[in-house]
């Protein structure tokens, strides 16, 4: 069982401008924080962390990490994630895991792998905090609410958990967060179609980011400096 213990991220902030991956020593720690990431926090264990992984594996979305903040109590209120509603949002992510990880090409870094296993990256996905403008699946409390248009349907943060899949010997922790949105100030539909694609769209950002950057930091982009 994978124990929370990287919980000093929340205070680390990100620096540097240029677009090279780079690392820095954390004081007083043994970890690395990385900058130029497409996340907001990138903390890693060392330079070479993922020097000896080809493969990577997830387990079910996890909620029991998650905040929800709304102002309107019955739209907090329709967030209460029930047995139904997490195999619905866990679907989702898995969808888009299988779309941006599974590869045809098993030479390729990072492919979906199908156990735990030497060279597998375990990966959590953790919901940390949710701030809806609308209810649970898009609907709303107010029929005539279902009819308008808005520019989101509210900010969410998540935290992912890298492992060795064998070990448990902790890799990476990123943490980020994003609007449920197409586009900004572009307005959107509010049903559950719509709430469908932009949770899907919002994972999808998430997890081709994620190869990419970890694709980058293997291929030695990334050099500490202590």
């Amino acid at each position: 069982m994978i124990k929370s213990t990287i919980i000093f991220v929340l205070y680390l902030t990100v620096i540097g401008c240029s677009s090279t991956i780079t690392a820095k020593k954390i004081p007083d720690s043994e970890y690395y924080q990385l900058t130029n990431t497409s996340f907001d926090r990138f903390i890693i264990s060392d330079k070479e962390a993922l020097n000896n992984y080809t493969k990577i594996i997830f387990s079910p979305l996890k909620f029991n990490h998650l905040s929800i903040k709304s102002r309107d109590k019955k739209i907090a209120n329709s967030w209460n994630f029930s047995t139904k509603d997490k195999v619905y949002y866990t679907t989702l992510l898995k969808d888009e895991i299988i779309s941006v990880f599974a590869s045809p090409n098993r030479d390729e870094d990072f492919v979906l792998g199908e156990n735990k296993a030497k060279g597998t990256l375990y990966a959590e996905v953790r919901l940390l905090e949710f701030s809806p403008l609308v209810a649970n699946y898009g609907e709303t409390t107010s029929g005539t609410i279902s009819r308008k248009a808005i520019e989101s349907y509210g900010g969410l943060s998540i935290q992912i958990l890298l492992v060795d899949s064998e070990t448990n010997e902790f890799v990476a922790v990123l943490e980020d967060g994003r609007e449920l949105a197409k586009v900004a100030s572009t307005k959107i539909a509010v049903n559950k179609t719509t709430n469908s694609y932009l949770w899907k769209k919002t994972f999808n950002y998430w997890l081709k980011e994620l190869r990419s950057d970890l694709t980058k930091i293997k291929n030695d982009s990334a050099t500490p400096k202590t």
